[in-house]
């Protein structure tokens, strides 16, 4: 009986702490889903490396972000699917990391004309979906 009642004791204190700690760290995710508009106009364009370039010089520079992964469809009914998953580094910095990360795409674009020009014919605006999530460990 006195063994019972440790084992219980002790799975109780471990839940509590997983509990305590899931509420005091949680790690707020946000998924943002796109798709590619195909064209004949960037039929050649890598978009492998387009999405590379992305990551690189509007991600990783944002200080709000603790990280990121872009996530390409690579097989099944919706090959146009792309993902972005951005970790941030606290949810109440959700609207400044956005506000920072729509800052380094028009300071980007503004400067490289080329990338723009793709970026505007492959990927519309009103064509995706913002969910956010959070990790249950």
């Amino acid at each position: 009986m006195r063994k019972k009642k440790l084992f219980c004791l002790t799975l109780l204190f471990i839940s509590l702490s997983f509990g305590v700690h899931a509420q005091n760290n949680p790690k707020p995710f946000v998924m943002h889903t796109m798709y590619l508009n195909g064209s004949m106009e960037n039929q050649g364009t890598n978009l492998d490396s387009l999405l590379k370039v992305y990551k690189q010089n509007i991600l990783d520079p944002n200080s709000y972000l603790a990280s990121s992964k872009i996530i390409r469809h690579w097989w099944g009914h919706d090959s146009r699917e792309v993902i972005i998953i951005t970790e941030l580094k606290n949810l109440s910095d959700l609207e400044q990391a956005f506000q920072k990360q729509n800052e380094l795409l028009r300071q980007y674009t503004n400067s490289n004309k080329n990338f723009a020009r793709v970026w505007g014919q492959i990927f519309s605006p009103e064509h995706h979906s913002d969910e956010i999530y959070r990790v249950i460990e």
